[in-house]
């Protein structure tokens, strides 16, 4: 009695509410904030705790960073990083304000760390393949730190050359052993980490190619995301996907859509299925990597690289920077993208240079520790984005204070077109931490040449051209101009090209256009990409019959240096003009009732009238007096900075315009929106509408229903199925004489009925032997389980079954000749009878198998366990074993409808736990221990906090 009081005194987990004080504190600070940002929005709808951050507010990832700084300084607390992206609400924020501990964030500081650099040497030039550059270097200096991890507060033990040159031969032998064949792709959904280093290299010690793309941020976004993905895996054709085990269910939509994705698994996994060491090395000319493109243009395509490209623009980059191993790179740049994984990481594996690294996530969160770690590590190079930098301009002083970087001597910024704003307010900023303007620097690359095409010199402050606005939009001119001159437009300088690489500027004639003549931007070189895979159209497009490859980009050339203006794709032409949209779309983004970044111009056929120029809008507003009103001033503004009107404005919900990860748009998308969507003036007449919506309709009502009847055919069968196989078991559990014979009979018939319905069951792990002193704990998902643990699992078992069983004259006569124990779930006097009679049958010899979640749901997810199985178990000094089952939730959902679904069953069969004692807290640890052991692999949520429906 006394044990099963503590239990029921034992607290349950509850979800935190925010106080009312608190989430109306945080509701007033971000509204503020979204007023400080979005001025003209004010008033524009009530915003509630409920709002959507995105949409509502306008908080873009700057905005976000502000706010949760601005909250933790008010609150004097430290919120975790991953809310940076989890947040939807200020419901939420709130909510993770009132669990947070306390603590305002000062200047992380931290002691700084000594690379050894005495003795390294980079890779010679002999080393021609990536794997060769990694085997030299494990051959010579094994013991060297190679990769330093950092979640941005401190670093990890390093990774030297011969701990990653092992492991990715480990990687190399498991792929080989899964059936992975040299020129396979391999795609990579790994986070940043030792694993995703270890799978990289280990891909191409196997001879094949590594694919790298990304999981999602929010689900909000899943469905565009998981097609999206899907295209790349299908279009690169990879035999395989690695993945993190969280991304298990992710991966799985994953591989339903990609036809030639044959395994997903995890780093672990492959390593655990390697045999004797295996490795490829390969030549210079092999696939070394399929770099996919953001798609802000056009989808993703997939941009071969070979070990020879990518070397070549890894020493280009090193010759160009004037690299050594002397040097510490640090970074935070995702690995999926050719700035991080070439320029960084690549680039000083070559030449044996430390690379710090930190997930973006982590810079995100807090961009300070990107300044600190480049200050702990005393880093002499780094690289990110204009808006990374831009970032670091909001940093509160106080988390600045002793801060160093006087040893940075390089400090790239690429990727995205770079503001003079920018480098002048950085420079300005943290002159007084010893930034020098001399370590800006510029940069021009492209996934087609491998990262980087263009640098600026190391030794000098970055140089801005300020040119004629007009000239050039009008006569493509770069007309030189007094800075504070009228209609003077900052452009900021590339540098010049790396050793070996070329380009040049095309006119509109395709004649190679002097100095200050804006034109298409072509470049030829040794990490020049060979095309697009399986692409030959976009390759023809892309590599023109000289050898030149088009950039996709405008550009001029100035002094010898390059000046990129625009994307040729983003231009449009009007009144014999080019236009960058980026231009116009500021402009609009300005006026009130906008949503943050909430513009995008561009332009659709018309076979009648020819180029029609669109503009859409993001805005939040529904009263149509005001929308009209948006729509006149939205006119006015782009006249003033086209010289003539656009055709059509759109006005569009927050949210809408389609974009890549990284924030561009991806016009193509947007314009098959406009053309699919209600628009006045499109081109599509309403009858052609109404047509086609009911002929695609009329096809999908046609595919339902063929499904539909393919579903209910195979539930009449399995139904079928079930009703013969109980009609020979049932009678025979009620008449034979034995308990063992009867099991017997019931381990066999679920044996043979599992495959007879169709289901496979896939168990990892080892099947325990005949032992009676065992109690089995599994998560409960369905009525299935019953079936599939009767399957696997030997010995005259002793299921728990639900009290209210024992009244059903039909189904609590069959379980009660199997022996089983009925649980009473809501009457604590019988719960403890139950639970005495339970451990009479443990110490008798009969196996125990409990579901301690005492329930079933339908919804995914981990519910907290009850506490009888394991005080039963310590009580016994028995062992329990926790099995994890996945599968069965949706083969036959417990929603009452009791409709069948096909699908296979996998079963994990973890380690026994062994009691340490016989009392209530040897008790709560088998809990614990068994809980963890059951989440860690039924890849669904753990809503311990939920309150279960009986």
């Amino acid at each position: 009695r006394i044990v099963f009081r503590a239990m029921r005194a034992q607290p349950q987990p509850n979800r935190t509410t925010a106080p009312a004080a608190l989430a109306g504190e945080v509701l007033d600070i971000v509204s503020r904030l979204a007023d400080e940002l979005h001025p003209h929005r004010r008033g524009l709808a009530p915003l509630s705790l409920e709002s959507d951050l995105d949409q509502a507010f306008g908080l873009d990832s700057l905005g976000r960073v502000e706010a949760i700084q601005r909250l933790e300084a008010t609150f004097n607390v430290r919120l975790p990083d991953m809310l940076f992206a989890e947040a939807a609400t200020p419901a939420d924020l709130a909510q993770a304000i009132a669990k947070a501990g306390a603590g305002a964030l000062g200047a992380p500081g931290g002691a700084v760390r000594a690379h050894p650099a005495s003795g390294a040497q980079s890779a010679p030039a002999a080393a021609q393949t990536l794997i060769d550059v990694l085997a030299w270097h494990a051959r010579r200096q094994p013991d060297r730190p190679h990769i330093y991890l950092s979640d941005g507060d401190r670093e990890q033990a390093p990774i030297t050359y011969g701990e990653l040159f092992a492991r990715a031969n480990k990687v190399a032998a498991g792929l080989t052993a899964m059936g992975t064949e040299p020129g396979a792709r391999i795609g990579l959904m790994l986070p940043t980490g030792g694993d995703y280093f270890a799978a990289f290299m280990g891909v191409l010690a196997a001879g094949g190619a590594p694919a790298p793309i990304y999981p999602p941020w929010r689900m909000s976004q899943i469905e565009d995301h998981v097609r999206r993905q899907a295209r790349i895996l299908a279009a690169a054709e990879v035999g395989g996907l690695i993945a993190f085990p969280e991304a298990a269910p992710f991966a799985r939509l994953l591989k339903d859509h990609v036809p030639s994705l044959g395994f997903v698994a995890t780093v672990a996994e492959v390593e655990a299925r390697a045999g004797p060491p295996r490795l490829l090395r390969g030549s210079p000319d092999d696939l070394a990597l399929l770099q996919f493109t953001s798609g802000s243009t056009a989808d993703p395509k997939g941009v071969m690289l070979t070990n020879a490209n990518i070397i070549a623009n890894a020493r280009g980059i090193s010759r160009a920077i004037h690299a050594s191993p002397s040097d510490v790179t640090v970074s935070w740049l995702p690995l999926y993208h050719d700035m991080g994984l070439i320029a960084a990481w690549l680039a000083c594996l070559d030449q044996a240079a430390p690379f710090v690294v930190m997930s973006p996530l982590s810079f995100m969160a807090r961009p300070e520790r990107w300044l600190w770690t480049l200050h702990r590590n005393r880093a002499t190079v780094t690289a990110a984005p204009n808006f990374a930098f831009d970032l670091c301009l909001a940093i509160p002083e106080t988390r600045l204070a002793g801060l160093d970087l006087s040893a940075l001597r390089v400090a790239g910024c690429g990727s995205e077109p770079i503001a003079e704003r920018t480098v002048d307010e950085f420079t300005r900023r943290f002159a007084p931490y010893g930034f020098r303007p001399e370590a800006f620097l510029p940069v021009y690359g492209l996934a087609e040449c491998a990262a980087a095409l263009t640098m600026c010199p190391p030794d000098r402050a970055p140089r801005v051209d300020h040119v004629n606005a007009h000239a050039l939009a009008s006569l493509g001119e770069a007309r030189a101009c007094a800075p504070d001159a009228p209609g003077a437009q900052a452009i900021v300088s590339c540098g010049s090209p790396l050793t070996g690489h070329e380009l040049r500027i095309l006119d509109v004639d395709g004649r190679e256009a002097p100095e200050r003549r804006e034109g298409r931007l072509q470049f030829r070189g040794p990490s020049a990409t060979s095309g697009y895979f399986n692409a030959p159209q976009k390759t023809a497009e892309l590599v023109r019959p000289d050898g030149w490859l088009e950039s996709g980009d405008l550009a001029y050339v100035a002094d010898g240096e390059l000046y990129v203006t625009g994307r040729t794709k983003d231009i449009v032409k009007r009144a014999g003009r080019n236009i960058h949209p980026v231009d116009v779309e500021s402009a609009i983004e300005a006026l009130p009732d906008v949503a943050a970044n909430g513009a995008a111009l561009f332009s659709v056929l018309d076979v009648e009238r020819g180029e029609r120029l669109v503009l859409a809008i993001e805005t939040p507003v529904a009263e149509p007096s005001r929308r009209a009103a948006l729509i006149g001033r939205a006119q006015e503004v782009a006249t003033e900075h086209l010289e003539s009107a656009v055709d059509d404005i759109v006005l569009m919900p927050p949210g809408s315009i389609p974009r890549t990860e990284s924030g561009k748009v991806r016009r193509p998308a947007l314009r098959q929106v406009y053309l699919a969507g209600p628009a006045s003036g499109r081109p599509v007449s309403a009858r052609r509408q109404l047509m086609r919506l009911e002929a695609t309709a009329a096809l999908g009502r046609a595919r339902r229903a063929v499904r539909g009847l393919g579903e209910r055919l195979y539930a009449l069968y399995w139904w079928t199925i079930v009703g013969l196989l109980g009609a020979v078991l049932w009678p025979l559990v009620m008449t034979l004489p034995r308990l063992h014979w009867r099991w017997a009979v019931a381990h066999t018939m679920c044996r043979v009925g599992l495959p007879l319905l169709g289901h496979r069951v896939t168990v990892t792990g080892d099947i325990p032997k005949l032992r009676k002193d065992v109690v089995y704990v599994a998560n409960h998902t369905s009525y299935m389980d019953n079936i599939v643990l009767c399957a696997l699992l030997p010995g005259d078992l002793a299921f728990a079954a639900y009290g209210e069983l024992a009244r059903d004259w039909f189904q609590g006569a069959f379980v009660r000749r199997l022996g089983a124990i009925f649980v009473e779930r809501f009457e604590p006097t019988g719960a403890v009878a139950d639970a005495a009679r339970a451990l009479d049958l443990l110490r008798a010899g009969r196996p125990l198998v409990m579901f301690p979640e005492a329930t079933i749901m339908p919804m995914p997810g981990l519910l907290d366990f009850k506490m009888g199985a394991f005080v039963t178990a310590a009580k016994a000094g028995a062992p329990v074993i926790p099995i994890a089952i996945r599968g069965d939730r949706h083969i036959l959902r417990h929603d009452g409808r009791w409709f069948p679904r096909r699908g296979n069953v996998e079963v994990e069969i973890g380690q026994a736990i062994t009691p340490t004692g016989a009392g209530f807290e040897a008790a709560l640890a088998l809990k614990n221990a068994a809980r963890a052991a059951i989440l860690a692999h039924v890849n669904e949520p753990d809503i311990a906090a939920e309150t279960p429906r009986f």
